[in-house]
């Protein structure tokens, strides 16, 4: 909710803010890609972990508004 906020009353562009949003679609995509999936990869599993860790990284240590 606030990031979409911030990109309608400040820069829309801004690249950590772009990207923090662009990371929020492409997990609830991925996680709703497995949540469909009988049989998930290990990998595909892990890396989404992995990605997800570094998304809120993102937002905790470098995308100070």
């Amino acid at each position: 909710m606030l990031l979409p906020a911030y990109a309608a009353h400040d820069d829309p562009h801004h690249e950590l803010v772009a990207r923090a949003l662009c990371d929020h679609e492409n997990i609830r995509h991925r996680a709703a890609a497995l949540a469909g999936d009988t049989a998930p990869s290990v990998p595909v599993i892990t890396q989404l972990g992995v990605d997800l860790a570094d998304h809120v990284r993102l937002e905790e240590r470098e995308l100070s508004l």
